[in-house]
């Protein structure tokens, strides 16, 4: 896959991301004005219900007020029990202008009943819970405040901290407030914990929008590393391939030269000659056989087929045996070494082969990434329950981010040019897995230009992993 079609499917696929997340917010949007509709509606009814119970309230008990009429009504009926043998003309006309002036009254006052002209005033807390039962008789059970204003001067106030915000709510009534005059009050009532009681209303599809929203960015993300992964391992596979190619392309080169050059008659009667020809394509034969051993290690690590032959090693005999193999390599080089064996107990169970190689393979890179003449330390030192090898060099080191990858299949530390090394990408992840199969940890410390130091501890009776 090329990079364009990589960075088209990435971004096509955050857009389609962008418009999920855009489609969920709309619709969560929605659910919550549509709850705060029915939470208004529902305020109102209350406050309706709260005006109907405040106007009760307010007016006098009519046992408490004498009937204007009735001091009145009582005289007349007096007058016409006394005075009723003596009555002339005069008399009952008067009588029968009283009468009438008396049903006008009885009928005005009649259409107000007992007590309706005085108010009380309503003390706060019966304020409080007139409200408090109108609203949760529609379910709101919140904290809320409010004030009962008069020609915008508020009368009462149940919060004067929150007066501002009182002031600014959508939620008001008017009301018929305890003087003679039937001025109007104004109620307002906010509720500070609004938002939130919507929202607890809302429950489980908050809840499953967001674990919606979180899996789609979770799967997303992990897409995406996906991607951009593979990619990666695609690369390395190639430049692995690349790599491969050159070092089998080398050692085939030389051996067909070498037999090239003895099939010529001249070249074969000499001994000396034939010996050196001999020699250069056993020496080749066997390059290409490590390399072949490396892929094939590889590839049985990978599927978890590696056989270790464990046996009770001498790991301070086998390194001297290492260094004295490789004693032509470091003089060409002209690298300076150093043993420090100071391990008291330095026999374990391992597969001498395989931690043969993992220490080789440490030593070649010491030699291969060195830019100045190269100074090595191998040492060694017991831990609580095992033995402790470090290989220190004067290298290029490796850089932090690169730590964390070195030990990765087909990785290896850019230098520039791919080639000016040789190498699969395979030697650290080698060590690290020979490492791990013997129940064993290995350690790096590097800096740029400033030498590598790896560390390998392994315990004295190793288990299989």
């Amino acid at each position: 896959m090329s990079k364009r079609v990589t960075w088209l499917l990435v971004g096509l696929m955050g857009l389609s991301l962008i418009g999920l997340i855009g489609v969920q917010y709309f619709w969560v949007k929605e659910s919550y004005n549509l709850k705060e509709q029915q939470f208004s509606q529902s305020v109102l009814r209350s406050l309706k219900s709260a005006k109907e119970m405040v106007d009760n309230k307010m007016t006098l008990n009519s046992h408490d007020i004498e009937h204007p009429l009735s001091s009145l009504d009582a005289f007349l009926n007096r007058r016409k029990k006394n005075d009723r043998n003596q009555q002339d003309g005069w008399t009952q006309r008067l009588d029968q202008h009283l009468n009438n002036q008396l049903d006008l009254f009885q009928n005005f006052f009649n259409t107000f009943k007992p007590g309706r002209f005085q108010f009380k005033p309503l003390k706060k807390s019966e304020i409080d819970s007139i409200l408090s039962l109108a609203l949760n008789n529609e379910g709101i059970t919140i904290p809320f405040d409010y004030a009962v204003f008069n020609h915008g001067i508020p009368q009462i106030t149940s919060n004067k901290s929150r007066i501002k915000e009182i002031i600014k709510s959508p939620y008001r009534s008017k009301l018929y407030y305890h003087t003679l005059g039937l001025k109007k009050h104004i109620l307002l009532i906010d509720f500070p914990k609004k938002r939130s009681f919507i929202m607890r209303q809302m429950g489980w599809m908050l809840i499953l929008s967001t674990i919606l929203i979180i899996v789609i960015v979770g799967c997303f993300s992990f897409a995406i590393t996906m991607i951009f992964k593979q990619r990666q391992i695609a690369d390395m596979k190639s430049d692995f391939i690349n790599n491969m190619t050159h070092e089998f392309k080398t050692p085939i080169a030389t051996i067909s030269l070498a037999s090239e050059a003895l099939q010529e008659a001249s070249l074969a009667e000499n001994k000396d000659t034939r010996h050196r020809f001999l020699s250069v394509i056993e020496a080749e034969n066997n390059r290409l056989k490590n390399q072949v051993e490396k892929v094939l290690n590889f590839a049985k690590i990978n599927k978890k087929e590696l056989d270790l032959n464990k046996e009770t090693l001498n790991t301070h005999e086998m390194i001297q045996d290492l260094m004295s193999s490789m004693e032509l390599i470091f003089e060409e080089k002209n690298a300076e070494v150093k043993c420090l064996l100071n391990a008291k107990n330095h026999f374990i169970k391992a597969d001498q082969t395989h931690l043969y190689n993992t220490l080789r393979n440490l030593l070649d890179n010491s030699l291969k990434y060195t830019k100045e003449k190269p100074q090595i330390k191998v040492s060694t030192s017991n831990t609580s329950s095992g033995i402790q090898i470090s290989i220190q060099d004067n290298g290029i080191g490796i850089s932090s981010e690169d730590q964390s990858r070195v030990f990765d299949n087909f990785y290896r530390v850019h230098t520039g040019n791919k080639h000016d090394v040789k190498g699969f990408g395979l030697g650290l992840s080698y060590v690290k897995n020979i490492v791990q199969a013997h129940g064993g940890k290995i350690g790096l410390k590097s800096s740029l230009d400033k030498g590598s130091t790896f560390t390998i501890i392994l315990p004295f009776n190793s288990k299989d992993k």
